[in-house]
């Protein structure tokens, strides 16, 4: 049975480095809203309605990739409002699929700090990243669904990817 991971947290909080490990694995692949993003917009301007745009891309992504018979990774996304996961979910189980949430447990200082480093590290655009997004985020955050899976995100990405694969049951990729 297909599975869909959804990484979700605060920007800084390693979704993308988890997602990283994850597709080591064999039966995992990423689908990315960031990627889509930067490749439906050229160049990108990171407004609000982009963001909109290839949030509804990546949601079709997801299902063609359960419609395959694909497990996958979803990064690139905060899941901070109720909704989005909602709408995931229920593509997810309408596929017969398998669906877990997993809330990487960030403190604020942590994702800011780490937001910086990285604009300054992968020369993003600031409007992306920034110390001042995370904390627009972390207000909006509404409470993780109850069914999600909780691991601390000051964890190395190796150590969360594999509580993630272990909760699956799956092998372990090496990292």
């Amino acid at each position: 049975m297909p599975v869909v991971i959804a990484l979700m947290g605060l920007p800084g909080s390693g979704k993308t480095s988890v997602a990283e490990r994850l597709v080591r694995t064999p039966e995992l692949s990423v689908v990315s809203r960031d990627a889509i993003r930067a490749a439906m917009f050229q160049p990108c301007r990171f407004t609000e309605r982009e963001k909109q745009c290839a949030y509804r891309a990546l949601l079709l992504a997801v299902a063609a990739c359960l419609e395959l018979g694909r497990s996958c990774v979803i990064d690139g996304m905060t899941f901070s409002r109720a909704r989005e996961v909602d709408e995931l979910r229920r593509i997810v189980e309408d596929a017969g699929a398998h669906f877990l949430p997993v809330f990487l447990d960030c403190p604020l200082d942590v994702a800011q700090a780490r937001a910086v480093r990285d604009v300054a590290e992968h020369h993003r655009a600031p409007e992306d990243r920034d110390g001042g997004l995370v904390a627009r985020v972390a207000k909006r955050f509404e409470a993780p669904p109850a069914d999600a899976l909780h691991l601390d995100a000051t964890r190395t990405p190796e150590e969360i990817a594999k509580a993630i694969l272990d909760q699956l049951d799956l092998k372990t990729a090496e990292f």
